[in-house]
């Protein structure tokens, strides 16, 4: 069983790193995957450094958005499922 702050780091560490892919691949800012998933700018900057969490309809908007599971964001699943 995770604590709350390795749920927390797993979230961010996941996120960071599905930003990252997006941002190479795709060639985008941090900011347009934002705009793209309407989402305040600064809220995602937040996400990404761990200073703010998101409630549940965030996160299933970036669940949405990296076709991934909110289970596997947030560490409750290893590996997610293509």
């Amino acid at each position: 069983m995770f604590t709350y702050m390795e749920t927390k780091t797993i979230f961010v560490e996941r996120l960071q790193e599905l930003v990252k892919i997006q941002c190479k691949e795709k060639r985008v800012t941090v900011n347009k995957i934002a705009h793209d998933m309407g989402m305040n700018q600064p809220t995602l900057h937040r996400y990404l450094s761990g200073e703010r969490e998101p409630n549940v309809s965030s996160l299933a908007l970036i669940a949405r958005y990296f076709n991934v599971s909110a289970d596997w964001l947030l560490g409750l699943k290893e590996y997610e499922q293509e």
